[in-house]
């Protein structure tokens, strides 16, 4: 058994480009503008703006119930459905601010019931960490007590560090959406898209094993120095 471990923003749900349309609509013209290849995963270099003014603008998004109806990445609806097919259960984990939490769990749901699953509560999980005390991969290793085989598939190269660090036996997949140079992330796999990783995870030729054997980090994941 292998759990899945599945960030939501720029993962499944397209938050950069829903952010900056969101921006650029209040102000009537384009303030933020997402580069092709940004620097660095900052808020200066990805939105055009400090982080006070993003965290301002983004409480406005928030308020206004944009997480409710978040567009969905390309592929990850087919992708939803795939696993729901298969019987598995992802855990999706999230840093969000706790006034969007029922706003989130209101998309997830609605993605599912639209895909045509009957009880949409019972397809996923849902987890809210947060950047101090309950961490991404905290969560990840809580969870990973029972189940020690898991896939992590986020677009920060924080978070992806993090569980490659601290989580052994967790393969940690950078979905790289936004073209982040990322020369300091370093994950086990790096794909740009939903496609990608079906090629990866549904190919009868690749389990566990073989997916961490021709990873960039095969063998003992806690000797990892990141």
């Amino acid at each position: 058994m292998i759990n899945f471990y599945i960030d939501l923003d720029d993962v499944i749900f397209n938050f950069s480009r829903d952010f900056a349309a969101f921006v650029n609509d209040r102000y009537k013209k384009e303030k933020c503008v997402i580069p092709d290849n940004p620097a660095e995963f900052t808020e200066i270099t990805v939105f055009g703006m400090e982080r006070e003014p993003f965290l301002y603008l983004l409480g406005l998004y928030i308020e206004s119930g944009r997480f409710a109806v978040q567009p969905l990445m390309p592929g990850a609806a087919r992708m939803m459905l795939r696993f729901a097919k298969n019987n598995i259960k992802p855990n999706f984990i999230t840093v969000r601010d706790p006034k969007s939490v029922i706003h989130t769990m209101t998309r997830l749901q609605d993605v599912y019931h639209d895909l045509g699953i009957r009880v949409p509560y019972n397809s996923h999980r849902l987890w809210i960490a947060n950047r101090k005390y309950h961490k991404k991969w905290h969560i990840i290793n809580e969870l990973s007590r029972f189940v020690t085989r898991g896939i992590f598939i986020d677009d920060h190269p924080k978070y992806i560090n993090d569980v490659v660090k601290h989580c052994p036996g967790v393969i940690a997949i950078w979905m790289n959406t936004l073209n982040v140079k990322g020369d300091d992330c370093c994950p086990h796999y790096e794909v740009s898209n939903w496609e990608e990783v079906d090629t990866l995870i549904f190919n009868p030729e690749n389990n566990f094993e073989v997916l961490l054997a021709n990873s960039a980090h095969p063998g003992v994941q806690q000797n990892l120095a990141v």
